[in-house]
């Protein structure tokens, strides 16, 4: 593309690539190579029917084309910076994957910080922001279907922050997550600390949104916004991430009103910023949560003060998430998580609940 001369109309900042807008992507095969040290900075996005997203990919899947199924795997994108000021929807990734995908499956992905201390990777600027993916809207069939997410990791991204602009939804893996069927398996989010310490100034935690902000998904839409049920999974993944959101925020999710979705094997070990003295929806776990199944589930009490009064859930299933302490979740030995995550406490100190996080 030409700056101000393609032929969707879209303008990006000088030094700045443009994001691949392919409509009718059926397979992205990154066979281990690393996408280093790349901005895409997009200050105005006018695409053909009004939507606006940006990412590597800005949108796939758009209804109506015939392309129901996309495959992305085995891919690292590395000091990756997308500013999406003005967008809808901002993911390293991808922006948006649209209703007329009905089964994506995204595999051995992987974003994060560059190798010199100057070097970061961030999801800036639009209103749904995702480390991976900002908006999902795959409408899956059944089981079979669906979005398949696994063995994905973002490691030491800033996701949701821009100076002023700040995400009405971030996440660390996906900011909006819509449709149905989704199955997010074995995937994790790591933060930043200084020194192993996390910052508790709003403005520096690693997930900020102006909505509600999670450690792995930001928002995920309820039944009664859309017509159908969800009949989400969340399995065997994590957050060590800082959260904070105006509205609500949850270690791992932001907010979900699904009675639908089910959790098995999660865990959040990274502080929740209460940004209002009241009013708004706060848990070490999950700002709003309504699933029925929340099966070993925990989140980390020690990131938190008595003045806090931190609980699992700030609405919903408090009682059936457990409160541990850094202690009760740390583990010796080698993980096979990113070295990145080292610069925590020195050595890894949660137990992996899978095996994502190797290099590509």
């Amino acid at each position: 593309y030409k700056k101000g001369t393609d032929s969707v109309g879209q303008e990006c900042s000088e030094d700045s690539f443009y994001p691949i807008e392919n409509l009718k992507l059926k397979t992205f095969r990154g066979n281990r190579f690393v996408i280093s040290d790349f901005v895409i900075d997009k200050s105005n996005i006018k695409a053909r029917d009004g939507l606006e997203a940006t990412g590597l990919f800005s949108r796939i899947g758009q209804a109506g084309l015939g392309q129901t199924s996309i495959i992305i795997d085995g891919v690292t994108l590395q000091n990756f910076d997308v500013k999406g000021n003005g967008c809808t929807y901002a993911g390293a990734l991808v922006g948006l994957i649209d209703s007329g995908c009905t089964d994506a499956q995204i595999s051995g992905v992987l974003v994060m910080k560059g190798t010199d201390s100057s070097d970061k990777s961030s999801v800036t600027g639009a209103k749904n922001c995702g480390g991976i993916i900002g908006y999902s809207n795959v409408n899956g069939t059944g089981s079979s279907d669906g979005l398949k997410l696994t063995n994905c990791t973002v490691a030491g991204t800033l996701v949701g922050i821009n100076g002023t602009s700040t995400a009405e939804n971030a996440g660390g893996l996906i900011g909006l997550l819509g449709g149905r069927y989704a199955d997010i398996r074995n995937s994790y989010a790591s933060g930043m600390t200084s020194d192993g310490i996390y910052s508790r100034e709003e403005s520096k935690c690693n997930i900020r949104a102006t909505g509600y902000a999670g450690g792995l998904i930001g928002y995920i839409y309820s039944p009664s916004e859309w017509s159908e049920g969800k009949y989400h999974s969340v399995m065997d993944s994590f957050s060590t991430c800082s959260v904070a959101g105006n509205e609500g925020g949850g270690g791992l999710v932001g907010s979900d009103m699904n009675t639908t979705t089910d959790y098995k094997r999660c865990y959040s070990a990274g502080p929740v910023v209460k940004v209002k003295s009241s009013g708004g929806f706060y848990g070490g776990f999950a700002g709003i949560i309504d699933a029925t199944t929340l099966d070993d589930c925990s989140y980390n009490k020690n990131v938190y003060t008595s003045a806090d009064d931190m609980k699992g859930a700030g609405q919903g299933g408090d009682a059936k998430i457990a409160e541990k302490t850094t202690k009760e979740m740390e583990v010796s030995g080698e993980c096979k998580t990113q070295v990145y995550d080292s610069t925590l406490t020195g050595t890894y100190p949660y137990r992996p609940v899978n095996t994502t996080g190797i290099v590509l």
